[in-house]
């Protein structure tokens, strides 16, 4: 790593108990992964890999602070039917290395183009959550060539500007006030949502010893929008919080040529581990 670029962890203990929960997180998967790290000209970007190999691809993309790893409650069913690259967002929390920050969402898809040509991959489907939804539009807005099909779940800004008090507790988490995991979490997910303790743990570590160098997602224009033409689907949680759902989906559906959308009920922004037969079913059914 060069000088200009210090690690996201705030320590190295940090780092090592951070790992430890990461490892644990993969007692919940329930199919094999190989991990793999691909070079881009921003870093080493880590990857856990599932599915049959001769399978069309899939690369997931978590939500902000989450790592991979928090796709364990769909990485199942969506490796049945692809071939499945769950990737550490690099200069986010994960065992990715970052060298070169990041600074637009031209950058991010320029990432991602790196990530495609070191796997091979000419085109693939993408699935992003949150901030990946946001990254996973980058890339179909500037490469959509290199994109099959696009699956959003609830996207970060992307298409409709946050709530007021989302960007207070954004502000606030870039000065260094470092809220409790639970409650972070609570205020997320919808009301009476059980959630996987190895998963708040997690979050724990990242909290107390991760500071990602990422970007604030924004929203993308009409004629950016109008550039991700591909199949594209939309599902938000009809308790979502970072936006209202309806104005959402209502402004995605002026301009995205190609777009499927729709609610999940009794789900906010943790819709993909709090209904995660229901986002499954959905996914695989549009992909296939």
């Amino acid at each position: 790593m060069n000088d200009t670029m210090p690690s996201i962890f705030t320590s190295q203990e940090g780092e090592a108990l951070f790992v430890e929960a990461y490892d644990e997180m993969f007692s919940l998967w329930p199919v094999p992964h190989e991990a793999v790290d691909v070079e881009t000209r921003f870093g080493r970007t880590h990857i856990n890999v599932s599915g049959p190999a001769d399978a069309p691809s899939l690369l997931l993309l978590h939500a902000a602070g989450f790592s991979s790893t928090a796709w364990f409650a769909n990485v199942g069913p969506l490796s049945q039917i692809r071939r499945t690259y769950a990737i550490d967002v690099i200069g986010d929390a994960g065992r990715s290395l970052i060298t070169r920050r990041l600074y637009s969402w031209e950058d991010h898809a320029d990432w991602l183009g790196d990530l495609l040509d070191g796997l091979a991959i000419e085109q693939a489907d993408l699935l992003g959550h949150s901030q990946g939804g946001w990254m996973a539009l980058a890339l179909s807005i500037k490469y959509p060539k290199r994109v099959s099909k696009l699956v959003l779940l609830a996207p970060a800004a992307s298409i409709h500007p946050f709530r007021w008090y989302v960007k207070l507790n954004l502000a606030l988490a870039r000065r260094m006030v470092r809220p409790d995991a639970r409650g972070q979490l609570k205020f997320a997910a919808a009301k009476g949502a059980v959630l996987e303790e190895r998963f708040v743990h997690l979050m724990d570590m990242v909290n107390r010893h991760c500071l990602p160098a990422t970007m604030v997602p924004t929203v993308y224009s009409e004629d950016e929008l109008r550039r991700a033409s591909m199949p594209t689907l939309l599902l938000i949680g009809d308790a979502e919080k970072i936006y209202k759902p309806e104005k959402a989906i209502k402004r995605a559906g002026e301009f995205m040529l190609d777009l499927t959308a729709g609610t999940v009920p009794n789900a906010s922004h943790l819709l993909p581990i709090e209904q995660p037969e229901l986002v499954n079913g959905r996914i695989a059914d549009f992909l296939v």
